[in-house]
């Protein structure tokens, strides 16, 4: 059975990026979901005391513990709205916190990124009100973060335009799933 790991950094009840996340790994078989729910993880912005914590290698076990799931998981799926042209900053900071070279990350004698992280893909799944770019900052982002991670498979999937056409949110959002599913 594959180990999937779920980043939820929707931060609403009734998140349309939650549902449309949510119902897509209704499909899914053979995973064992584990949920990290960014609302109630308790994350902090590196500081100049814990980038030092960082290179002497006495990162705290908590945080330790949200990079060694990430490396381990088989497959990732990040659930996050599209807010200003990015995504909400929680997810960030959940980023910069597992970023720890020999955990999440290492380079080789070339500079090259070493494989440590397990997963075979990243799917990442967003909402939109408005229409999103096809490169636009987030899609950018994930793509060079799969590169740092030497995870192969990047899938990025946005439900957009939600805002302008309210009536159609309905059509819009199962079209989207239809979209992840296939």
């Amino acid at each position: 059975m594959e180990k999937l790991l779920f980043i939820n950094a929707c931060v609403r009840q009734c998140s349309r990026t939650l549902y449309l996340c949510k119902e897509y790994l209704k499909t899914l078989k053979n995973c064992e979901i584990t949920e990290e729910d960014l609302k109630t993880t308790p994350l902090k912005p590196l500081t100049q005391e814990a980038l030092l914590l960082r290179e002497e290698n006495k990162t705290p076990e908590s945080l330790r513990l949200l990079a060694e799931r990430f490396s381990r998981a088989d497959k990732i799926v990040i659930a996050a709205p599209y807010w200003d042209c990015s995504f909400p900053a929680i997810l960030k900071l959940y980023i910069e916190n597992i970023c720890i070279n020999g955990i999440t990350f290492s380079y080789d004698k070339e500079g090259k990124p070493k494989k440590l992280c397990r997963a075979k893909s990243l799917t990442y799944i967003t909402t939109a009100g408005g229409y999103l770019k096809e490169a636009n900052s987030v899609r950018l982002y994930f793509e060079e973060l799969c590169g740092l991670f030497s995870i192969p498979r990047f899938n990025f999937y946005a439900a957009q335009e939600l805002d302008v056409f309210p009536e159609k949110e309905g059509e819009i959002l199962k079209n989207a799933l239809l979209e992840i599913i296939k």
